[in-house]
């Protein structure tokens, strides 16, 4: 039954935008993949109760000591805020509740479901060849709030840096299944997942994917495997056409300049809530863009780092951080994911986003 359910909320995810349903002019988002989702901790629940959190005692912990930041953030701002505001906030906090608890469940259940992502690779992979060769123009969207990507692979997730790390952490996944039967076919999905990195043209996604994948081989004692792709991911980034656009442009200084100047932002706004934040997630308001059309990154800042900051303080912070090094490194191979997931948050918001929550549940 929950194998059933994870499979059928897997299909649904590879529908990614294309299966969001949205209220209240955007400031809340709903997929079709989240419904399954609710189900499987439904029945994971009445299966297992609270052993997933008596199994693993010490993150559990540091779980408890997050969400209490974050709600006492929340609790502390709310006057600030009117009751759809708070509604809205209230609703990411769930959100995020949900798929915390998602990882506790299925670290305990540890689901077979290898096939089924091969299955999702595939699809992903049809679907961004479709979108680069028949849709690489995202401009016609960018009065819906979506960034005006052109040449470049965003696939069904509508955002370079979203898909790119998709593409990576499948990437990873492939790169440590040893068991996996179909050797050929992993060869194939690998050297396809490794130009969709590169047909981002997402720099941060870069960085992480060259300094993971380095530590990934040399830990392994496999350098020159680390030589040889990073000589090939060079190589398909010296050829991948270029068309027109910034977007393709390596040096590219307008997204790096607009980053800095929302660090600043994010800073002024911490300094003035220093030790709890605004609460999660009252950054739309608090950051009050003054924008006059739909904007995706409208309740959140570029950095995951940041967007916790604010809304939980550095207590908060910390609290997030701990909670991330216990997650990734007690589990096997964990640690390469979170390298990965934990540079690109840096500079995009990465591990807050819903898919990417997701995946690294599964």
């Amino acid at each position: 039954m929950i194998n059933f359910l994870l499979v059928a909320t897997l299909l649904l995810f590879s529908l990614g935008q294309l299966g969001r349903i949205s209220f209240f002019n955007q400031q809340i988002n709903i997929y079709l993949y989240e419904i399954g989702v609710v189900l499987v901790l439904i029945v994971m629940f009445f299966k297992y109760k609270f052993r997933p959190f008596r199994s693993n005692l010490n993150l559990s912990k540091t779980l408890y000591m997050l969400i209490g930041i974050l709600l006492v953030g929340f609790f502390v701002n709310i006057f600030y805020f009117n009751s759809v505001q708070n509604l809205i906030a209230g609703l990411y906090f769930i959100r995020l509740l949900m798929y915390l608890l998602l990882i506790f469940y299925l670290l305990h259940y540890q689901p077979n479901i290898s096939q089924f992502i091969v299955i999702f690779t595939i699809i992903t992979i049809v679907i961004g060849v479709t979108q680069y060769f028949l849709y690489p123009d995202l401009r016609n969207l960018y009065y819906d709030g979506w960034d005006p990507h052109l040449y470049r692979v965003f696939g069904q997730f509508f955002d370079t840096s979203i898909a790119g790390a998709i593409y990576g952490l499948l990437f990873l996944y492939f790169i440590q299944k040893k068991e996996f039967k179909y050797k050929k076919l992993n060869i194939c999905l690998l050297v396809l997942l490794l130009l969709f990195i590169v047909f981002t043209f997402s720099r941060s996604l870069y960085i992480a994917f060259v300094i993971t994948t380095v530590l990934y081989f040399f830990h392994n004692h496999l350098r020159k495997f680390a030589l040889g792709i990073i000589i090939l991911f060079i190589l398909f980034v010296i050829i991948a056409p270029k068309p027109s656009g910034e977007g393709v442009n390596l040096a590219r200084m307008f997204s790096i300049n607009t980053r800095v100047n929302d660090y600043k932002t994010a800073i002024k706004l911490w300094s003035k809530q220093p030790i709890f934040g605004y609460g999660y997630n009252h950054i739309r308001e608090v950051k009050n863009t003054n924008q006059t059309f739909n904007n995706h990154a409208g309740s959140s800042f570029h950095s995951s780092f940041f967007n916790i900051l604010i809304t939980g303080g550095v207590v908060g912070l910390l609290a997030y951080l701990f909670f991330l090094y216990q997650l990734f490194w007690m589990r096997t191979n964990g640690k390469y994911l979170g390298v990965f997931l934990i540079i690109m948050s840096c500079f995009d918001n990465v591990l807050l986003h819903p898919f990417i929550l997701f995946l690294v549940a599964i």
